[in-house]
């Protein structure tokens, strides 16, 4: 692994909002969308390159209020909906360098300072969140195509962010794949 390419991604930033320019070379570098090595990168990085890692850290910090809003101001789409160009929307890299940034350790002057603790409790709120959404849109697809596997994959780590009907589903595709799972046992013997 590259760390001086680290996700080795091209951002075009015509379709990113000017306010954001800045964070592109970050986002091109840690906005990767294969988590296995996502955590290899952060890790190396983090015990190699703290400095580096902490002008990614400042960056992401200082952008994420323009961040948010661009968020939310995108239209949103079920997953069904999408085409190719929404899916490689430079949205989406942005989104995974923020996650990357939601995984990096306080540093001993942040964790002594309230204000930090609290403002990055919220942005690890409003993230997961993120991720919420995205798994939602995923899940839904998958289970209009009775994919229960995948459903429960994507939807059990937010099991308390989960509508009592969105509980109700969940608990029903968990019985689905309990029970696809022995009919597969059953077939093989």
């Amino acid at each position: 692994m590259n760390l001086d390419r680290g996700a080795d991604q091209t951002i075009d930033e015509s379709l990113v909002p000017d306010s954001l320019h800045p964070l592109i070379p970050y986002v091109e570098r840690w906005g990767f969308s294969e988590s296995e090595i996502q955590d290899e990168f952060v890790a190396r990085m983090v015990a190699e390159r703290p400095s580096e890692t902490e002008d990614f850290r400042k960056a992401c910090d200082t952008h994420h209020p323009g961040f948010l809003e661009w968020l939310r101001a995108m239209p949103a789409k079920h997953l069904d909906q999408m085409n190719q160009a929404d899916r490689d929307h430079p949205l989406w890299a942005f989104c995974n360098a923020y996650s990357v940034r939601e995984l990096l350790p306080m540093t001993e002057a942040e964790a002594n300072d309230p204000a930090q603790v609290a403002a990055d409790e919220r942005t690890r709120i409003e993230v997961r969140q993120l991720n919420f959404q995205d798994a939602m849109l995923i899940a839904r697809s998958a289970f209009s195509k009775s994919d229960y596997a995948t459903f429960v994959t994507r939807l059990e780590q937010f099991e308390d962010l989960l509508s009592p009907a969105e509980t109700k589903k969940l608990e029903y595709a968990r019985r689905r794949q309990s029970e696809e799972g022995f009919k597969t046992l059953d077939g093989d013997a």
